[in-house]
């Protein structure tokens, strides 16, 4: 961090050793974190004379962290003027002291002190902190550095160097390391959750109904989303391969449709085992537009670089991010455009970039688009268009079997924050791209020509994740024909009527009979997204009689939440049915003809 200037002949590059310097420097560095995520940073300094010779009249350092404000120094109790400049790369510290202090092992003790927003984000109860490394380490003959954070925190829940010692009191924790040179990172609390708005803005152009679909934020293995509001609901919701939520409406002609999210996000460091991970498909290894896996550029990189820590760090070292591109539309360059302009990256390109080198190593991968939560926007910039929206990389981590969130982007911008394998909790989904490169498209990004500058995405950390219980129905009702019931043949219906979804959730359809049969019905187990309304046909059969008593039970975290009885008519069959529809027809064209014949009959009798 620091390089010292000043002797008796001022010197920019000064020797390494202190036997070599003259001087021996000694340097404690405090950081003091407060609840809103400012940091005081105090740097003590002891230089003791090794030279009877040597005095030093001059002293400067230099800091990664470029904002920085109210800087003091002190030197004996006495305030000095300190020059500060300041730019994109960090910030440099100069000042001169009034006296000389000379002869051999005559110490003078300053220090400086200033205060940044750029080493720490809070975001409701959690704080995430990335403290600098240090500048030149070889100017220092010791180095002490102590952290202190509000004992509100607590213990941090990911810390990258461990503490020599650890000592806490009623208001802070205190957290000592000795001789740290490399950066310090640390995240206190698993996990924070943020409130949603989202409003997605539709349009039918065509002088016809048209049906159009949206991406709703998923949950994912990191996330879990829980929603208050979706107005209007939509026809239906699926999950796509990719793990997207699809929720379909219909607009008649030149209709305008404008639909509201409300939701809560939790998201987490470590994954969540209750939500099923969508496992890579060949698409995940395969060329896409803007990911051009086949091109020999690529291969060679791929050769080079096999693992996805290697291909990250190979994306860091060579993108540079363009802070001048981050306005209004920008054109996506793919994979070969940010090799072939390295110094006009945003989010888009680094993260194009290690998709497709991972790709053409054989490494499942994907795009994650969403929102960034970042105080700092020049350290941690969002840059699509639309709404101030992110994307980064995710590659699936076979030893952990899930798919693991990388930032390369912010990785670059906050020079060396370790975003590989030390990801955050600031990072919202809300939607995959993997089996194509450019489909969903993210909430933010669907706006109409009256709406292109309205805001549709609002994120605000919140303190704390509704806990629901499921409310689902399960109904059993039988299909008619023109009103008839058909023997056997049911309509099964699951409805989620909370705005959760629920995973692996075992569901039984018995009879005690052993001879009744359900055909059509396969399920173990049962998902329901939020609000999802699903149907399916089933036919009950039983050989042996015309009706019976069966039991739909489901089950949810070993307790069973539904358990309805049912009194049913069967198909006398015993064979299982192999065509639906068909059956369906042909049982609805025997059962009218049989009592169309049957009302013949009976005309035929009164008239005898």
């Amino acid at each position: 961090m620091c390089l010292a200037i000043g002797s008796q002949s001022s010197s920019a590059e000064p020797p390494t050793t202190s036997s070599e310097r003259g001087y021996k420097t000694d340097l404690k560095v405090i950081y003091k974190v407060d609840r809103d995520g400012k940091t005081i940073i105090t740097q003590d300094y002891k230089i003791t004379n090794l030279d009877p010779t040597i005095y030093i009249n001059k002293y400067g350092f230099q800091t990664t962290v470029a904002n920085i404000y109210n800087v003091k120094v002190n030197n004996n109790g006495k305030e000095l003027l300190p020059q500060v400049v300041s730019d994109g790369n960090g910030s440099t510290i100069t000042f001169e002291f009034p006296e000389e202090i000379v002869g051999q092992n005559k110490e003078r003790t300053f220090s400086v002190t200033y205060e940044t927003r750029d080493l720490a984000t809070v975001a409701g109860n959690i704080l995430e902190l990335r403290l600098p490394k240090l500048n030149q380490p070889e100017l220092y003959d010791s180095v002490i550095t102590e952290l202190r954070i509000p004992s509100y925190f607590g213990e941090p829940s990911r810390i990258n160097v461990q503490a020599n010692t650890v000592t806490a009191d009623m208001t802070e924790n205190v957290f000592t390391f000795t001789n740290i040179f490399n950066q310090i990172t640390a995240i206190f609390g698993n996990s924070q959750t943020f409130a949603v708005t989202l409003r997605y803005n539709l349009e039918n152009t065509t002088a016809g109904n048209a049906i159009t679909q949206i991406a709703l934020p998923p949950d994912t293995s990191w996330q879990k989303v829980h929603y208050t509001q979706l107005d209007p609901p939509p026809q239906s919701i699926k999950m796509d391969d990719d793990g997207n939520w699809i929720a379909t409406y219909a607009l008649t002609a030149k209709a305008k449709l404008t639909v509201n999210a409300l939701a809560q996000v939790l998201v987490s460091l470590q994954p969540d085992p209750t939500v099923p991970v969508k496992y890579p498909l060949d698409a995940h290894t395969q060329s896409d537009e803007f990911w051009e896996t086949q091109d020999s550029q690529i291969q060679d990189l791929a050769a080079e670089h096999s693992t996805a820590k290697s291909i990250n760090q190979y994306v860091v070292d060579t993108l540079t991010y363009n802070n001048f591109r981050t306005g209004g539309a920008v054109a996506r360059l793919g994979a070969l455009g940010a090799l072939n302009s390295p110094t006009d990256a945003i989010c888009q390109e680094f993260t194009d970039l290690f998709v497709t080198v991972a790709r053409a190593a054989g490494i499942p991968s994907r795009r994650a688009t969403g929102y960034a939560f970042a105080e700092n926007r020049s350290l941690r910039p969002l840059s699509l268009e639309g709404d101030v929206l992110h994307s980064w990389p995710e590659y699936f981590d076979y030893s952990q079997n899930v798919w693991q969130p990388i930032d390369p982007t912010w990785q670059n911008t906050t020079k060396g924050t370790d975003y590989f394998s030390q990801f955050d909790v600031n990072h919202i989904v809300f939607s995959l791209n993997g089996l194509s490169s450019t489909k969903p498209y993210p909430a933010g990004s669907y706006k109409t020509i009256t709406e292109a500058t309205a805001q549709d995405v609002v994120v605000t950390p919140v303190d704390s994740f509704p806990i629901v219980a499921p409310d689902i129905q399960i109904n059993l009702t039988p299909i008619t024909f023109f009103t008839i019931p058909i023997p056997g043949f049911y309509t099964l219906t699951y409805e989620n009527f909370t705005g959760q979804a629920w995973y692996d959730m075992p569901i039984r359809l018995q009879d005690g009979n052993s001879h009744t049969s359900f055909d059509s019905f396969t399920e173990q187990t049962i998902q329901l997204l939020p609000f999802e309304r699903r149907q399916k046909t089933i036919i009950i059969r039983n050989p042996m009689r015309m009706s019976s008593s069966v039991i739909l039970q489901l089950n949810y975290d070993q307790q069973t939440i539904i358990n309805n009885q049912y009194q049913v008519s069967t198909l006398p069959l015993p064979f299982p049915i192999s065509n639906l529809p068909f059956t369906v027809t042909a049982v609805a064209g025997v059962l009218i003809c049989s009592l169309i014949i049957a009302g013949c009959l009976l005309v035929f009798r009164r008239r005898k």
